[in-house]
């Protein structure tokens, strides 16, 4: 990623995604969508990192709250409701503590559990999305995901013993200093690619 660093003039423009964005991207794309584009896909976290230093040109992540550097980079956002999710066959044992399958910066999770007081275990702690679903499809424990992105082999858990989570924001944002014309071009190349794959397989 320091060998690809340019200031708006790289030949190579550098696109963050979360790890949920990009899988959604890599089904719907074709192979001249990315004949320009370096595309790294990691966690949230991580990506936003890469954002503020300058690393990534253009990043889609998701976040449960906009801070004051982040919210300098912010182009376009949209907040999605967080739910919980467990496979069909997930039993909970009377008395025992809720399994929970975590992720980086899960106080957005973790935090409304503590509030309501509720007896809980973190039971994996993962950065790999697909790990997560995996775990959760075993019915090792229960996670937490934005509410258009539930799989259809998973459900959602409105259990009396869950809290209600926030809402998890959906953020297009550009890296300080890239030029404006370049943002808003990567910007509309990404959505477009987004929307008419999303058409076309329904």
């Amino acid at each position: 990623m320091l060998r690809l660093g340019g200031h708006g003039n790289a030949p190579v423009h550098r696109v963050g995604l979360s790890n949920l964005f990009a899988q959604k991207l890599l089904e719907r794309a074709g192979n001249d969508d990315f004949s320009d584009l370096f595309i790294h896909a990691d966690h949230s976290s991580t990506i936003r990192k890469g954002l503020i230093e300058g690393y990534i040109d253009v990043a889609f992540i998701l976040a449960p709250y906009v801070d004051s550097e982040l919210s300098k980079t912010v182009l376009e956002q949209r907040a999605f409701p967080a739910v919980w999710v467990r496979s069909r066959e997930f039993v909970l044992s009377p008395g025992a503590p809720i399994p929970i399958i975590t992720l980086p910066d899960h106080d957005w999770m973790i935090g409304p559990l503590d509030r309501m007081g509720s007896a809980y275990k973190v039971v994996l702690h993962t950065s790999d999305y697909l790990v997560r679903l995996s775990a959760v499809r075993l019915g090792i424990g229960l996670t937490a995901l934005p509410s258009f992105s539930v799989p259809d082999d998973l459900v959602r858990s409105p259990e009396y013993y869950l809290p209600q989570l926030s809402d998890l924001r959906a953020l297009i944002c550009a890296r300080p200093g890239l030029r404006e014309e370049v943002a808003t071009r990567l910007v509309k190349r990404l959505m477009k690619i987004f929307d008419d794959k999303h058409q076309q397989t329904g």
